[in-house]
């Protein structure tokens, strides 16, 4: 079978032409780049009794000035209307201009519009799905520049906000046995790369090698490990809809950071019985 035209690793999902994680991380992107565009647009809003408005060098922690003109800017926006005139004309709906007009051209009107066509375009061979997501994450983590082919670079969104972190790697507390044999556990930092799951990870202060597929399952049991992950990670390992996990996000029944979540609290609460489960 044809891999996935986005990762290349995994076949697609019944019945489309994508696999089912990359295109809730499709789904993602496109959400988090409005909560990104909303944010960038909240930095550029006038103080109260002023008649100017914030300025960069003000604000607290420095943001990414060019990613903030790009979103604060035309860049996303033309991004985003482009692909909605494609889909539009692909599937042989009213054209891009008079269709916008009720609700004004805007980066969340565009991803409002594109997002309940996901499904229709993973279904669709000759839709050119693999293309929109790299334009998705590339408007939201950046691209570089390609002189030959004369591309300039795209700033990160994700830098806009000043409580991402952009390392995937998650510091955990070693369970093996401390090396003073007195009964403690070892509890030295390892560091968890989601990136590479399947490495291997030695202790340096006891020794115990871990494989990467332990250590995640160490967080499923133990609520004071934590593993962040996106949607689409989460619904490859775990038996949950990308809905469900967001809407248990909204209601703050498990934590979230930006648009990732804790996957062992994830895992804690499907295992847990209903009429255990406390509602907040």
């Amino acid at each position: 079978m044809t891999p996935c035209p986005i990762c290349s690793r995994r076949e697609p999902a019944d019945g489309l032409t994508v696999c089912a994680p990359c295109l809730g991380r499709l789904d993602d992107d496109l959400a988090r780049i409005v909560e990104l565009v909303a944010l960038a647009s909240s930095w550029l809003m006038p103080k109260q009794g002023t008649s100017g408005v914030r300025s960069v060098p003000d604000s607290r922690p420095p943001l990414d000035v060019a990613a903030l003109d790009v979103a604060c800017g035309n860049g996303v926006l033309d991004v985003l209307e482009r692909w909605e005139r494609i889909t539009r004309e692909h599937f042989g709906l009213g054209p891009y201009g008079p269709a916008s007009l009720a609700r004004g051209a805007t980066v969340k009107g565009c991803v409002d519009f594109l997002r309940p066509w996901l499904f229709s375009m993973a279904e669709d061979a000759k839709f050119p799905i693999d293309d929109l997501a790299s334009d998705a994450k590339a408007l939201r983590w950046g691209s570089p520049a390609d002189p030959e082919l004369g591309i300039a670079a795209i700033p990160s969104l994700e830098s806009i906000d000043p409580d991402h972190d952009t390392d995937d790697r998650s510091k955990l507390k070693c369970p093996g046995d401390h090396p003073d044999a007195d009964g403690r556990r070892c509890h030295a930092i390892l560091l968890y790369d989601r990136e590479h799951p399947s490495e291997d990870i030695c202790c340096r202060r006891c020794g115990t090698t871990w494989t990467g597929a332990r250590l995640l399952l160490l967080t499923y049991i133990d609520d004071t490990q934590t593993v962040w992950a996106y949607t689409a990670e989460i619904v490859d390992r775990l038996p949950i809809a990308a809905a469900t996990l967001r809407q248990w996000g909204k209601r703050g029944h498990i934590p979230r950071r930006n648009s990732q979540y804790d996957i062992g609290a994830v895992y804690r609460r499907l295992n847990t019985p209903v009429s255990q489960v406390a509602e907040p």
